[in-house]
């Protein structure tokens, strides 16, 4: 955080307000977990590959088993 506050210090004016918007935006977002909810459903990109299936059961996050999403980053 401290950094954060360094970094905008430095900022012209409009630096400032576009990074205050864009920190409105992500708090909006995140305390709305309905909106976050019904945006994944419509992204539609299936549940997690990794982790043991009883473990990702128990996290509800199976998603469709039919549907294979592969990471488009491919970095090392």
């Amino acid at each position: 955080m401290e950094m954060t506050v360094r970094l905008r210090m430095r900022m012209t004016r409009q630096q400032m307000l576009e990074c205050e918007g864009r920190d409105q935006t992500h708090l909006s977002w995140t305390s709305n977990e309905a909106l976050r909810l019904e945006e994944a459903e419509k992204q539609n990109l299936g549940g997690r590959t990794s982790g043991p299936e009883d473990w990702r059961a128990a996290r509800d996050e199976l998603g469709e088993a039919e549907k294979v999403v592969e990471p488009s980053y491919t970095g090392s």
